[in-house]
């Protein structure tokens, strides 16, 4: 541990990212360091908000109304850049509300490792099983509509790659290498978040189905701020050096402050320790000039705090559909460092 922080250290002080450098298998992983890729996609983020009775097994799953976007970006070398625009479907509104948002994540895929930063801020969900939590809900078709729940959830997670000379995360991820031969690599994550959600009345509705579900259901606010380690592995199988699919689990332990409030001003503060998990999947055509497929990422955190009977789950992430050609260029272009 000792010689690993040094060598750290020592990389830091000579260049940043350093430490993120590792010589690659040319048998296993194929670079374009001449290459300008260009992508067009699909992308769905989202944010769903989980009430858990601990005591009787029951959920309220709050969701909110799509986030969907087309958009276009490019890639080259470590460094990529993506415009997305929104797309609205007025008839959604009437059915499943209206839904605010501010949705920033970045992914920075480097060589021994993953930065994934976020900004998320919803703001209008729906109940998603309303018709089995709302007592004589008559038409299956509407939904119970919360326009003042917010979430607001941030943070910084990181992914380190222990094989990083033959599995490569960019190939599948960033679309500027290709994947030639299956490998993988045991993978060490962490991340720092914090999240914050709030609404004018208590998160649990008061005509719900069971009298006995969610006893503890005053709650209308809920501030907090985690920390956790992941441990974990990704691989990617490849046929004939052209069709692809990736996957990668890790999970582990947080170790949270939480505080609550209730409707009345009463406040509650927890320290828990609860699982979560993150897991990224893609799969697709990656060869030569040409990439298509699907990549997605997503994240599970759940608050389950002692002296609280409400549990918090909150998932988020997003999926994509991309297109992408590598233009090769004949003059590399100038970047502050190179990886």
């Amino acid at each position: 541990m000792l010689l690993f922080i040094l060598n750290v250290i020592n990389g830091l002080a000579q260049n940043p990212l350093n430490v993120f450098k590792a010589e690659i298998d040319s048998a296993y992983i194929k670079t374009y360091p001449d290459a300008l890729t260009f992508k067009s996609f699909i992308r769905s983020k989202y944010l769903n908000l989980g009430i858990e009775d601990k005591n009787g097994g029951y959920s309220l799953d709050y969701m909110p109304n799509g986030n969907n976007s087309l958009g276009f970006g490019f890639n080259y070398k470590w460094i990529g850049f993506g415009l997305a625009f929104k797309v609205i479907n007025p008839d959604e509104a009437d059915r499943y509300g209206e839904t605010d948002y501010l949705d920033l994540q970045t992914n920075f895929y480097l060589r021994k490792g993953v930065f994934d930063l976020f900004y998320q801020k919803y703001k209008g969900f729906f109940l998603n099983n309303t018709s089995a939590m709302i007592k004589d809900w008559g038409n299956r078709e509407t939904f119970y509509l919360r326009p003042d729940i917010e979430v607001v959830s941030s943070g910084i997670n990181y992914t380190h790659i222990f094989n990083p000379e033959k599995f490569s995360y960019i190939s599948s991820f960033s679309q500027t290498e290709v994947q030639k031969k299956s490998a993988g690599s045991i993978i060490l994550s962490a991340i720092v978040n914090f999240h914050r959600l709030s609404a004018d009345s208590s998160f649990v509705p008061q005509n719900l189905v069971y009298e006995d579900a969610f006893t503890d259901n005053m709650v209308n606010s809920v501030k907090g701020l985690s920390t956790n380690a992941r441990f974990g592995y990704a691989h990617t199988l490849v046929a004939k050096q052209r069709f692809f699919l990736s996957l990668s689990l890790d999970a582990g332990l947080s170790y949270g402050f939480s505080i609550y409030k209730e409707t009345e001003g009463k406040q509650k503060y927890n320290f828990s320790v609860n699982p979560n998990a993150s897991f990224r999947f893609a799969a697709g055509y990656n060869y030569n000039n040409w990439f298509a497929g699907i990549t997605t990422s997503s994240y599970y955190q759940l608050n389950n705090s002692t002296g609280i009977e409400n549990v918090i789950r909150i998932n988020y992430g997003y999926i994509n559909f991309v297109v992408a050609y590598r233009f090769m260029l004949k003059k590399e272009i100038w970047l502050p460092t190179k990886l």
